[in-house]
């Protein structure tokens, strides 16, 4: 850990349907802390669903609320643990913002993880469009090329962690001890 970094919070990143927001709810119960999802506090906000967002506004929008909410969340002085969109990081002002405030970890999953988790969703505006239902093969391919895309950003977390070895309460068990251990000034007993 960098000397001069002023860490209060956990920000969980990685791809859609790496199992950010299970393992965020878990690790934030394991921590006393709060739990917060950008995306449903984005969704709250707007009244609108990421989606609608996304077909309605366009990405570019979404990134900026994304970004606002990033930051307001990180503003907060109360220690808690948020769960980023799959994209947040593709900003590099995000990723500094972030670094300056809180830990960052990657939970990581390989493609075809990946796939069986979200192959079902109609949530995710950047894996399937309404108009469309793409092979497995298409599907994969779409998300090979995301997680290229955004891969540099990931990569930038102080920690790593293999989500495809271990389900969400495991990852988070292990985080946890990890935190506890070498980031004792973000946790906080319970009250």
């Amino acid at each position: 850990m960098e000397p001069k970094r002023n860490i209060r919070h956990i920000c969980l990143t990685g791809f859609m349907g790496s199992g950010k927001s299970t393992v965020g709810k878990i690790l934030s119960d394991l921590l006393g802390l709060r739990f917060v999802d950008t995306d449903d506090r984005i969704e709250e906000r707007t009244g609108m669903s990421v989606k609608h967002i996304f077909a309605g506004m366009g990405e570019e929008a979404f990134r900026r609320m994304e970004a606002e909410q990033i930051r307001s969340e990180l503003d907060d002085p109360a220690p808690h643990v948020i769960s980023l969109g799959g994209g947040a990081l593709m900003d590099s002002r995000n990723l500094e913002v972030i670094r300056g405030k809180a830990l960052l970890v990657y939970i990581f999953s390989r493609s075809e993880k990946i796939y069986e988790r979200i192959k079902h969703s109609t949530r995710r505006p950047l894996f399937r469009r309404d108009d469309e239902n793409p092979s497995e093969e298409q599907s994969l391919k779409r998300i090979r090329m995301l997680m290229e895309k955004r891969s540099p950003g990931y990569e930038k977390a102080d920690i790593k962690i293999d989500r495809d070895t271990m389900d969400a309460g495991e990852v988070a068990r292990q985080l946890f001890g990890m935190i506890r251990k070498d980031y004792p000034m973000i946790s906080v007993p319970k009250t």
